[in-house]
This record gives structure tokens, C-alpha cells and sequence, in this order.
């Protein structure tokens, strides 16, 4: 038997009884049953490292998609060149430049100089305008716009590349948009040194992108050489620095964003951004000059860059904030934009829908919109595969996946309202987040904070649902769900669904193999997890941190509602239903003491939820380069004699306590072509303004109706005039000429407008009336600053504030009423 022992060990087809532990491989002083455990441990902690390095390299990949790549140094004839362009930006942010200012009239005047001096001859575009995209009320302007046209060898649509000059009026606009007007300098300096194009390249600075488009509307309505135009390349922020993105693009483009991902050599293209900002086009326009061309029947792209965005139409909207890196990319796609479409006939549109997403910064996907309808069917259809599978199996009962598809979203849906709630007691109990200007200087730690706390949130509800529900019953309804909501949005918004259908197809495999009854060990678990969770992450995390600070936070300033904490509770919940049903593991696979570490996830979450929040708020504070923006105006009544202190700050600081020190009451004042925004105001001094006039010109009686035409202007020449017009059903109307696509509110008798860019001798308004009618004039002129009242004394600001809030900081309005009759 010795001998048999010693031949088993040296041929090695077993393990001899006595066979020291160290030569088998075990572990020294443990039982057969816990090396057992313990290899089955070795290999889980094993998967489990894979898995954590696999998603932590996806969120890498995500948040670099958020940035800029670095500077090229190269700048050689006919390359863009980022230090020329930076020099163009360092003279533009001199000083604010809205409509109608000396800023504004400096800036055009350097514009034609550069263009000038390039051999170009450019042509200025001065007229009135009216537009605006409010549905009740109108923009008008005197607008003076550049235009330079760069011409090509056999010219079959000319390429349009779009910046608009002006600034807010608190802002030196180094980013908004002095970065847009550089890169469109230089992108025409680097093709006017190079070969000629087949197309014609037309470069256009716009006057008034501020005050709703209203430059770009003047020249995509009115000049001729918009009837040439064929595609549209447009620049514009909504911050400081970070990726240049597509924004937006024109309707059945597929054709030039494929043009797009295949020449630029950088390009960040997140297709669902585009798709979600078509929802927003019959209401509210997303806000940028390629709109009013888009309109006219032109194709095109908006390209777009957002991080810092607290630095957003305010004073730190410097040289000094600007990344060089964002208006580089600005520069590469601009050049390798041009040089393709300019050598290429040209069609206005072409490719219809489309969907291209980032897999890496860079690195760009592009398939027709058609692919994600076919993803979407085969969602469902794997999802009902795999469901009958697993019914056959008894892994999977009717009663508990109809409850898990229908848990998942309900699970979401409070999710996003608990963070949502979270958000507003936040900034409810901390007044220093309610101050009005696009999210705060702690931007990232809050929504960093409020991701941890929706994973927090649907974990700990999907906790819960295991001790009833079964693991695969959870999964496998969670991402049914997921299927037909993906299916649903690629042929309801055409360019959206690959958000959710990629990595809801992937986790549908893994589950299909599972259910199958094919071994699936630790690392099938882990792989489980953690790929669709990554895909997840890489193609979520970009789009999330973009709308949020893009859009949620603009909407957050705009309605008062939390709407930030709404958006990252939802989306972060979607994704974290990929991985939170597998948090029970099944019975028998890790010892009893090990199944309570269910609860780690949601609670490990919950602390770095309330730590984050509790960091961000402790280093929130103001100063001299983080300032606080505030508000102030001085409105004086002309009628009544009366002035007044206005904010809409809901805490007073250093600066505006001073206006309000015998106290303050809420006050609703009528603000941008007469909407009531509500606020803060006390009593003023009466500084010697005078009021705004009205003059009636003629009065013309043609049966049932009267033409009516008076003369509005502003004594004190204030750079801007509100206007609303009380009266009988309107017919026509024209301001300073121009006619006025009449609203639902228009004919109903209430006509109200902003006219920007005031000129000193006013404007005419011509109105057609029943003639029995009478007509109620209401004018506001407003400018920047405020008002030098003889024997009062304000203190000037203090470094550690700054005007913010567009068109409501540190601005004078004077009102005047008077009623005429039209007969």
C-alpha cells in the first residue's frame, strides 16, 4: 500500500493521503469545507477586482469625454491656429458688448479690420427686425450684422459659418461669445491661405444671439446671400471651457453628421442631446443663431461647449476663465468642416435621422436611426425569449416579472422625486444655492452628492423588493422595461434610444445565458454587472452631466423648481437598475453572515451622498474670485412719482443690503416685454429721469377699422424699450416698419415687445384696430446700471459680488402710460 501511495503521488493523478498542504496547493490550517469556501471566495473577490476595474475605466472614459483635448502647438499655413484666435478673444472681452453699446459698435469695427486685412470685403447688414420665439410676445432690433464671403472655384451651396458678436451686458463675453467670433476669424484666415474650394464659404458675425436670435433672424429672412446658403455651421457656450459638442442639428442630417464624425479629428457627438432639444423647438427654441437657419430650409449643425458654467453671463466670463483648449476644438471642426463640405455638392439636406455616440474621447460611432428601431424590436424580442426560457425553467413566474416590469419604473420614478426633494431641502437650508446664476461654484461635489443619493434611494427600495421578490424575477422585469421603452423612444425620438438599448441588450444576453441553464459562475456574475453597467456609464454619465448643466440648471433659474435633482434621480436610477437586483445572492453561494452585505451598497452611498454634501456646502462661500452674483435695479414710475429698489435675490448681501436698509416687501415688477417676475422692493429716492413718449402720428378710419401710428422713444436714449399695447383685436401690426407675425395674444387685443438696440430718435408702431377702439400704451426704457441720484450716495461693489442674471442686474427702467382712442 506504501508503495501504491508513493506511484499515485509521482504520477500526480491524485493527492496522496498525508500529502503535506503546502505541496496541494491549500491553505494551511483550514478544513476541506473551508478551503472550499475559500476558493470559491478567492475566485469571487478575483471577479469582483475585474469588475471594479472595468467600470472604474469606464467612468474615466465618460468624464473625459467632458473635456477638451489639449492645445495642438502646431499652427503652420492654412492650420488653425488657437494663439492668433486667443489674441482675437483678448480684444473682444475688453469689455461688454450688448446691442446698440460702444462695445458692440468696437467690436464689429475690429471684426472688419481682421476680415480686411485677410483680402476679404466684407459687407454690413443694418436693419430692423422682428422675431422672438416667446408665444406671447415679439423681439424687435436694429441689428447690424458682418458678412464675408470667401468664393469657391464652381460654387454649388455655399457653407455658412455662423458666430454672433454681442455680449450680455454684465459680461465681457471672452467665451459667449468671443470664442465663437475668434474661431471663425481664424478658420477664415487658415483657408484663405490655403487651396481654393469648390463651394463658396460665407463667415457671419450676428449682432443680438442674446436677445433671442434676433440678428441671425435679420439675416436668414432678409439678405440675399442667405438664398445661397446651404449648410450652416454655428458656434456658441453656455460656459467656460470643456468638450465642444454637437447641440444641435438640423432635421434629416444624417448625411453631414457622418461627414462630421468621419473628418473631425477630435468630435464628441452625444446623438440624444440633439434629439432631446427638437422637444424644445415648438415652445421654447433651444436658444442659438443655426435655429433662424434651420427655418429657412438650410441644413446644419450647432456646436456647443458648457463646463464652467457659473461662469455663464457673468463677470467671470473673462480671458481669464476661457479654456484655449474648447476654442481650438471650436477650430478643428470648423476647418475640417469646411475643407470636406467645400469640396463636396452640396445638398441642404440628406441622410435622414441618425444616431453617433462617443465610445471614447475621440472615438465616435455613427449608424442610421433605422439601427436602434432594429436594436429596439430585437430587445423585446430577446426579452420575451428569455422570459418563456425562464418560465420553462421555474426560474421565472408570470406574477413576479409583471411586478418587477412594472416595479422598475415606479422604483425610478421615486427615486427621482426623493432626490428631487432632497435638492430643494438643500437649497432650502442653504440660502447660498438660491442665489441667481447657473448652478453654483460647487457644481460638481452637489450633483456628485445627489448621483450617490438616487443610487442610495433605489437601492435600498430594490432591498426591500428582494426579501419577496426573486433576483431573476427583479432583472429580468427591470429590463423588459428597459426593452420597450427603448423600442419606444427610437421610433418616437429617432436618435435617443441608444442610451438604453445597448446596455439593456447586453445584461438581456447575459440573463438569456442564465436562464438557459448553462454554468454561470462568479465571473458570469461579474461580467453581468459590470459591462452593462459600463457601456452604461460611458454612454449616460456625458449626456447626464451635459443637460444638467446646459439645461437643468437654466430651468432651475427659470422656473424655481429642483429640477436638477429630478434629472440625475431618474437617469442615475435607470442605470442603476442594471446592478442593484443581483444584491440578494443566491441561496447557498457565500455563508449566511456574508448575505447581509445587501445593505452595504445603499448605505456606503447614502454616507458619501451626505459627506459630498456636507463638503460642498462647507467650501461654498464667495469671494473675491468665486464672487456672488446679485441683482438691483431702480425702476422709477414716471407716472406716480414713485421709485423703487427691485431684486429677485431671495438673501441680501454685502452690496444690495444697502438698498434695502428701512426694510423691504415683495414686489412683482414687470420685466422683458411686460412678464411679472417676482421679488424683493422698498422705497427709492426719485432720480430726474424722464419718461419714455409716446406720439400719435395719424389716425386712419378704413370702415370697421382704423390704422393707427404712433412714435415711441426713449428721452434719456436707453439702449432698450418695452412696449405693451392694450386694445381691441389686432389685425396688422408693424414695428419700425417691419411686420409683426401676429400671436393668439396679438389678436386678442394685447400686443407686447422688447425693442433692443433703441436708436435715439425712436421708432414708429403702426397698429390696424376696430375703430371703436382704445388704446391703453404701457412703455419701460431700460439701461445698464444704475442711476446717479442727486444727494444720495450708494458704496460701490465689493469684490466678492457681481452683477448676474442677464437683462435684470444693476439695469434703470422709467415707466410711462397714457391711453389713446383709434377714432
Amino acid at each position: 500500500m506504501h508503495l501504491i501511495r508513493i506511484h499515485r503521488l509521482q504520477g500526480g493523478a491524485g493527492v496522496a493521503e498525508g500529502r503535506p498542504e503546502s505541496l496541494a496547493g491549500k491553505r494551511p490550517g483550514l478544513t476541506r469545507g473551508q478551503r472550499t469556501w475559500w476558493r470559491r471566495w478567492d475566485h469571487r473577490w478575483l471577479a469582483g477586482a475585474a469588475a471594479a476595474v472595468l467600470v472604474g475605466t469606464a467612468a474615466w472614459v465618460a468624464v473625459a469625454e467632458l473635456s477638451a483635448p489639449a492645445v495642438s502647438v502646431s499652427s503652420g499655413p492654412g492650420q488653425f491656429s488657437v494663439a492668433r484666435a486667443m489674441s482675437d478673444v483678448r480684444f473682444l472681452a475688453q469689455v461688454p458688448r450688448p446691442m446698440g453699446s460702444p462695445g458692440a459698435s468696437r467690436a464689429r469695427g475690429y471684426i472688419i479690420g481682421q476680415l480686411r486685412s485677410m483680402g476679404l470685403s466684407p459687407t454690413i447688414q443694418t436693419t430692423s427686425v422682428v422675431g422672438g420665439f416667446d408665444p406671447e410676445s415679439h423681439v424687435a432690433a436694429r441689428v447690424t450684422n458682418i458678412i464675408a464671403r470667401l468664393p469657391g472655384t464652381a460654387n454649388t451651396g455655399a457653407i455658412a459659418f455662423n458666430a454672433h458678436y454681442d455680449s450680455v451686458a454684465q459680461s465681457p463675453g471672452a467665451s459667449d461669445c468671443g470664442s465663437c467670433v475668434a474661431a471663425v476669424l481664424e478658420t477664415a484666415r487658415a483657408l484663405r491661405t490655403g487651396p481654393r474650394l469648390r463651394n463658396d464659404v460665407l463667415f457671419v458675425f450676428t449682432d443680438g444671439e442674446e436677445s433671442q436670435d434676433i440678428g441671425a433672424r435679420a439675416f436668414a429672412t432678409q439678405n440675399p446671400a442667405m438664398r445661397g446658403v446651404s449648410t450652416v455651421v454655428n458656434f456658441d457656450t453656455s460656459g467656460s471651457h470643456g468638450a465642444v459638442y454637437l447641440a444641435r442639428t438640423s432635421p434629416n442630417s444624417g448625411d453631414l453628421v457622418r461627414q462630421l464624425v468621419a473628418t473631425a479629428p477630435h468630435p464628441r457627438i452625444f446623438s440624444f442631446i440633439p434629439a432631446l432639444m427638437t422637444l424644445f423647438v415648438s415652445n421654447l427654441r433651444p436658444g442659438t443663431d443655426a435655429e433662424e437657419y434651420f427655418d429657412q430650409g438650410a441644413g446644419g449643425v450647432a456646436l456647443y461647449y458648457s463646463g464652467g458654467s457659473t461662469d455663464y453671463h457673468t463677470g467671470r466670463d473673462s480671458t481669464a476663465t476661457i479654456s484655449p483648449a474648447s476654442v481650438q476644438q471650436d477650430g478643428s471642426y470648423a476647418v475640417a468642416l469646411a475643407r470636406d463640405l467645400g469640396n463636396r455638392v452640396s445638398t441642404r439636406r440628406g441622410g435622414g435621422d441618425w444616431v453617433a455616440f462617443n465610445i471614447a474621447p475621440g472615438a465616435a460611432i455613427f449608424y442610421p436611426a433605422a439601427v436602434d428601431v432594429a436594436l429596439g424590436f430585437l430587445a423585446v424580442a430577446l426579452f420575451g425569449f428569455t422570459a418563456a426560457w425562464g418560465r420553462r425553467r421555474g426560474a421565472i413566474t408570470v406574477a413576479g416579472l409583471t411586478g418587477g416590469f412594472f416595479i422598475f419604473p415606479l422604483a425610478v420614478l421615486v427615486t427621482g422625486i426623493v432626490v428631487m426633494l432632497l435638492w430643494a431641502a438643500t437649497k432650502a437650508l442653504v440660502p447660498d444655492l438660491n442665489v441667481p446664476f447657473v448652478g453654483s461654484y460647487q457644481n460638481t461635489p452637489y450633483f456628485l452628492a445627489l448621483a450617490f443619493a438616487a443610487v442610495a434611494c433605489f437601492a435600498s427600495v430594490y432591498r426591500l423588493l428582494l426579501t419577496r421578490l426573486s433576483p431573476e424575477n427583479l432583472a429580468l422585469g427591470a429590463l423588459g422595461f428597459g426593452a420597450v421603452m427603448s423600442l419606444a423612444l427610437s421610433l418616437a425620438l429617432p436618435g435617443s434610444a441608444y442610451l438604453f438599448v445597448l446596455p439593456v441588450l447586453i445584461a438581456l444576453g447575459f440573463r438569456a445565458w442564465r436562464l438557459s441553464g448553462r454554468p454561470a459562475g462568479v465571473w458570469h456574475t461579474a461580467g453581468a454587472v459590470a459591462l452593462p453597467l459600463a457601456v452604461a456609464i460611458v454612454l449616460i454619465v456625458p449626456v447626464l452631466a451635459l443637460i444638467v448643466l446646459a439645461l437643468g440648471t437654466r430651468m432651475e433659474l427659470m422656473t424655481g423648481m429642483p429640477v436638477v435633482g429630478l434629472l440625475i434621480g431618474v437617469f442615475v436610477a435607470g442605470a442603476a437598475g442594471l446592478f442593484i437586483p443581483y444584491l440578494r445572492p443566491a441561496p447557498g453561494s457565500v455563508p449566511g453572515r456574508v448575505r447581509g452585505l445587501g445593505w452595504v451598497i445603499p448605505g456606503v452611498a447614502a454616507l458619501c451622498s451626505v459627506g459630498l454634501l456636507l463638503l460642498a456646502t462647507a467650501s461654498l462661500g464667495f469671494n473675491s474670485t468665486h464672487p456672488r452674483p446679485d441683482t438691483i435695479n431702480y425702476a422709477l414710475n414716471a407716472d406716480t412719482g414713485q421709485a423703487s429698489w427691485l431684486t429677485r435675490d431671495s438673501r441680501l448681501d454685502g452690496y444690495t443690503r444697502q438698498f434695502f436698509a428701512a426694510g423691504r416687501h415683495p414686489a412683482n415688477f414687470e420685466f422683458f416685454a411686460m412678464s411679472t417676475v417676482g421679488g424683493w422692493g422698498a422705497r427709492a429716492p426719485v432720480a430726474p429721469l424722464p419718461a419714455p413718449t409716446v406720439r400719435l402720428l395719424s389716425r386712419t378710419r378704413h370702415g370697421a377699422t382704423s390704422v393707427v401710428r404712433l412714435w415711441l422713444a426713449s428721452a434719456r436714449h436707453a439702449p432698450a424699450l418695452e412696449v405693451r399695447v392694450s386694445t381691441g383685436p389686432i389685425d396688422h401690426a408693424s414695428i419700425d416698419g417691419q411686420p409683426v407675425p401676429l400671436n393668439a395674444s396679438d389678436r386678442q387685443g394685447e400686443l407686447k415687445f422688447i425693442y433692443w438696440a433703441l436708436p435715439p430718435q425712436g421708432i414708429p408702431l403702426a397698429l390696424t384696430v376696430p375703430t371703436n377702439s382704445t388704446l391703453h400704451v404701457a412703455l419701460h426704457d431700460i439701461s445698464y446700471g444704475l442711476p446717479s441720484i442727486p444727494g444720495h450716495r450708494y458704496q460701490p461693489r465689493p469684490a466678492d459680488t457681481m452683477s448676474g442674471l442677464a437683462f435684470a442686474g444693476d439695469a434703470t427702467m422709467v415707466s410711462h402710460s397714457t391711453t389713446l382712442r383709434a377714432q
